[in-house]
């Protein structure tokens, strides 16, 4: 007799191990047991709230997941009712039946690729892709010489399977191909039928990596911003008093609607409240619309112009961090601490020699190996700052609604302003930022000029960016909070970028800041930025740090780059640290060292900061900080430099190029002369290299 497998919802025990968490075992989901195949009831409960409350039984057809959660954003519910309406009448019940069960296996079998359970946004992945493969059987079963086709024969049949591939996109075909693995992982002793797995669905999709912030519109966007904080901090508490005397249902609406509202709550001798405008005026406030763009209409205008504040603040938290979206939205109101880097000294007496040295961090929690972990961001005075203005938001939200601050996220969505009943009171929302919130980027200075878009073309010569419409001349620059996590990573540290006299001085004092904190020889840089790990019992810093990428660049990748772009035969090389590596593909020829150990010995090159390699437009740089040169556009410099490796096709490359852009200049003008003066210096190196060459 084969012994019951009982399995306990894996969703749930990942949020009860959270030691922050509301959950308790009161209000654990149903277990799922069986020996052979899985027959599920019902009655079966997959989710409960944290005041046990049933939010998704097997029966349903709406599961909210959204306890479950682990992310700040996307939906966690999955609408079985669809798929009733696309079959129309040939849709049965034991369909329904047949993908849920699925979904349930899923929920309680598969693992990511870190063993630890599927988060409730990956399965709900998972069920657009069932949902699809049920539309799709619908319309096959129009071909009478198929009839009733289910989700099993589609799963289970080469053919099936294929036609279905056929239908599908490049990136859907990826998806079918995750779930394929994830349903034959889970094995044909659990499902009651055997997967087709086929290899060939798979097709890698190129990746195009978020580009640096070009110098210009980088800089524009760190003054911006800090100015904005600053015109913020001053205003914040008055916005906060104005917050609050939207807790009157009736405060701010136009008074039509407040007898309206009034009669239908049964109010005697009702007293109408300010309309909107009034209470701008009343409150002083015009001044802080007018300066945010907002038009002053209704209670919505209030809601959209703390979305631009709350927006503009968490953009400043990227610039000045470095964190991810869901890092930031996942911030909780009370995220800014005090670590100790050194104990206050004390003398023979108890008198007080040295004072403690603290430092402020912004923390959160994040989903790490399928569970929560702490991690940690320097927090400069800006950021600290900022988090003040928008705790001051909360707090006054808090009084609106009810409840307590503490139980809010940082950037908690103030719709409840005019749409009270649009969310679970249970539950605090994040916002959800939409264009409207950002509009600051159609300004003039956020525009994409012909400087901008050929710094962007240097900083990845492998990439045509004038196929990609959105960086053309004239558009908005395509802000994203990744772009500003590789331009922090390349800017802080850049002597050129910050000793530029129009850069704030806030942004000078991070990098003085990043320089010391995040430094490999700064001995505290893994207790305090980093979680402690159970297993080895030692403080980790993540592989996805900031502080990481500012330290070596990512020296593996660094290693890889010049591996195989300069290792190339092909490619003759010059300049100082040319030769070098001229020597070492001289070893690799003559079998004196293996790739492997010659990646090795680079790999602690650039980790002992003694190498470094990113390409430029002659070929590539090793110099540990980012040249003037590149900061300001000139190439010629680096003809002569030791940190430059040139190619010398790219040398020919270049001289056509400029000869080029030389032609679409006066010839009086200052940038006819300086071009000219570049292309000389090209043209002067490629005969000097061709006499050596001759002789």
């Amino acid at each position: 007799m084969k012994k019951t497998k009982t399995y306990t919802n894996p969703q749930f025990l990942s949020l009860l191990s959270d030691e922050s968490s509301l959950f308790t075992q009161d209000c654990n989901p149903d277990e799922l047991s069986f020996e052979t195949g899985v027959t599920i009831p019902d009655d079966f409960v997959l989710c409960r709230n944290a005041k046990g409350a049933v939010t998704a039984i097997f029966s349903g057809l709406t599961w909210d997941f959204t306890p479950y959660r682990l992310s700040t954003r996307g939906s966690c519910s999955v609408f079985w009712g669809k798929l009733a309406v696309s079959g129309d009448d040939k849709f049965d019940k034991s369909t329904l039946i047949e993908v849920k069960k699925i979904y349930v296996l899923l929920m309680f079998l598969a693992k990511n690729g870190k063993a630890g359970p599927l988060s409730v946004t990956t399965l709900k992945s998972y069920a657009s892709e069932l949902f699809s493969i049920v539309e799709f059987a619908v319309k096959l079963q129009k071909n009478r010489m198929l009839g009733k086709i289910s989700v099993q024969d589609i799963l289970s049949n080469k053919s099936y399977l294929a036609h279905y591939a056929k239908t599908l996109t490049k990136k859907n075909k990826q998806r079918l191909h995750i779930l394929l693995m994830q349903l034959k992982t889970i094995g044909e002793e659990n499902l009651g039928f055997d997967v087709v797995y086929d290899r060939g669905l798979h097709e890698t999709i190129p990746h195009k990596q978020h580009p640096i912030i070009p110098t210009r519109i980088y800089l524009e966007l760190i003054n911006h911003l800090t100015d904005e904080r600053q015109y913020i901090h001053k205003g914040i508490e008055k916005l906060g008093r104005f917050i609050r005397e939207f807790k009157d249902p009736y405060y701010g609406i136009n008074r039509k609607e407040q007898k309206k509202q009034a009669k239908l709550n049964n109010v005697e001798g009702f007293t109408c409240r300010a309309t909107f405008p009034e209470a701008v005026a009343k409150h002083k406030m015009k001044d802080m619309f007018k300066h945010f763009d907002v038009e002053i209409r209704s209670r919505a205008s209030l809601v959209l112009l703390i979305g631009i504040i709350q927006y503009k603040m968490k953009f400043l938290i990227h610039l000045y961090t470095g964190m991810r979206s869901d890092e930031v939205n996942r911030l909780p109101f009370q995220c800014v601490h005090e670590e100790v880097l050194q104990d206050e000294k004390l003398g023979e007496n108890g008198e007080l020699l040295a004072e403690s040295e603290l430092i402020q961090v912004l923390s959160t929690t994040t989903k790490f190996t399928g569970y929560r972990k702490e991690e940690s961001w320097l927090a400069h005075n800006s950021v600290v700052n900022a988090v003040l203005s928008l705790q001051t938001i909360v707090r006054a939200y808090s009084d609106i609604v009810g409840g307590t601050p503490d139980r809010c996220p940082l950037f908690v969505s103030t719709v409840k302003i005019f749409m009270k009943s649009h969310f679970d009171t249970d539950r605090s929302e994040v916002t959800s930022f939409k264009p409207r919130h950002y509009t600051f980027l159609s300004k003039p200075q956020f525009l994409i000029s012909e400087a901008d878009f050929e710094v962007l073309q240097a900083s990845d010569p492998n990439r045509n960016f004038a196929t990609e419409s959105k960086f053309n001349v004239g558009m908005s620059w395509p802000l994203t909070s990744h772009q500003s996590r590789r331009s922090l990573a390349f800017y802080a540290l850049n002597s050129g970028f910050v000793s530029l006299p129009t850069l704030a001085k806030q942004f000078k004092h991070l990098s003085q800041e990043m320089s010391r904190y995040y430094s490999r020889n700064f001995e505290n840089v893994k207790t305090i930025f980093g979680h402690y790990d159970v297993k080895t019992q030692k403080y980790v810093l993540p592989l996805n740090h900031i502080a990481l990428e500012v330290q070596v660049g990512m020296s593996l990748e660094t290693a890889e780059a010049i591996l195989n772009d300069l290792m190339n035969e092909d490619t003759e090389l010059h300049g100082k640290t040319g030769g070098y590596l001229e020597r070492q593909r001289s070893r690799l020829t003559t079998g004196e060292v293996l790739v492997e150990e010659l990646k090795s010995e680079t790999v602690k090159k650039v980790n002992n900061g003694e190498f470094n390699y990113r390409k430029t437009l002659l070929g590539g740089c090793t110099n540990n900080d980012i040249c003037e040169c590149s900061i300001l556009g000139e190439f010629a410099d680096c003809l002569t430099s030791s940190c430059a490796v040139i190619k010398f096709e790219n040398v020919d490359k270049l001289i056509a190029s400029t000869t080029k852009e030389l032609s679409s200049y006066h010839p009086d003008s200052v940038e006819y002369l300086a071009t000219k003066e570049e292309l000389d210096e090209l043209i002067r190196y490629k005969n000097n290299k061709k006499s050596l060459s001759k002789a």
